[in-house]
């Protein structure tokens, strides 16, 4: 009986380790920096009343003498319409991180929607004044390779570019150089220990478990001696949520949609479309 004993508990690791993790998480998103717009631009108007004298026989300059006095007159009824719109409220979206062996895939459970709270009055002449908030966050989707030590990320980046494209980045990882600390809590049932990361200026902190034996984690961190169940990088912060274990596997492949570009062409991007665009 004594001899039986490892030889299941043996089996019963092997076959953990044969099925494909699942692991779910919560990402805390805080709304990001909102962009507000009215549905009528009243820009700063400025005539010379000398050039548009009371008595002017030109018609057209009486013609514009009323246009100006038209804008002036919306320009301070608007004034009597401001109104403020809430802000958007955090919130907790689902990722999903698929493990099998040395292949990851991490990605939004569902499709990313950008929030948007809208509010519009009517004035007494009829007119309508919109003001909406629009909360731009860009969707990533992460595979990696660590028998190839390579990744490739699919990114949207609604921050900057109001096009929607997709950009697909393909490049080789190294190991991160993590710290690891004595720091220790517990996350569901599982003892986690803490680990930092600098990463340029920002300082990237991780909760992983040495309970589940695969160095992969959310966001594509990875290298730690567990599973990341928790990670912080600046306002980013993505919690643990589930894991399930699929006996029949699914087939872990990169993204393939996308404008291949470079890491530095990415970071170069919010420069270039704004020319572009302008």
């Amino acid at each position: 009986m004594k001899k039986i004993l490892p030889l299941i508990i043996a089996l019963v690791a092997l076959s953990s380790n044969a099925q494909q993790l699942t692991v779910f998480y919560k990402e805390k998103r805080v709304p990001a920096k909102s962009k507000k717009k009215n549905s009528m631009y009243m820009g700063r108007v400025e005539l010379s009343e000398m050039a548009l004298p009371e008595n002017d026989p030109d018609s057209l300059y009486v013609e514009a003498r009323r246009s100006f006095d038209s804008i002036r007159k919306k320009m301070e009824e608007y004034k009597k319409y401001d109104f403020v719109l809430e802000d958007i409220p955090e919130y907790r979206f689902t990722t999903v991180l698929r493990i099998d062996k040395n292949r990851s895939l991490y990605y939004p459970q569902e499709k990313v929607q950008n929030d948007t709270i809208s509010k519009q009055v009517t004035t007494s002449s009829g007119e309508v004044i919109k003001k909406f908030i629009i909360n731009f966050y860009n969707s990533e989707i992460v595979y990696k390779d660590l028998d190839r030590m390579n990744k490739t990320s699919a990114i949207r980046a609604y921050v900057f570019d109001f096009r929607r494209r997709s950009f697909l980045i393909e490049e080789a990882i190294i190991k991160p150089n993590w710290v690891l600390t004595k720091d220790r809590k517990k996350i569901g049932k599982y003892v986690c220990y803490k680990a930092t990361l600098q990463k340029q200026d920002t300082l990237i902190e991780a909760w992983y478990t040495k309970m589940i034996d695969k160095n992969e984690g959310p966001m594509g961190y990875w290298g730690l001696p567990g599973l990341i169940l928790e990670l912080k990088e600046g306002k980013k912060h993505v919690e643990f949520d589930r894991i399930s274990y699929l006996s029949d596997s699914i087939p872990i492949i990169p993204p393939s949609e996308g404008d291949k570009v470079s890491r530095q062409e990415f970071i170069d991007l919010p420069s270039k479309l704004f020319f572009e665009d302008n």
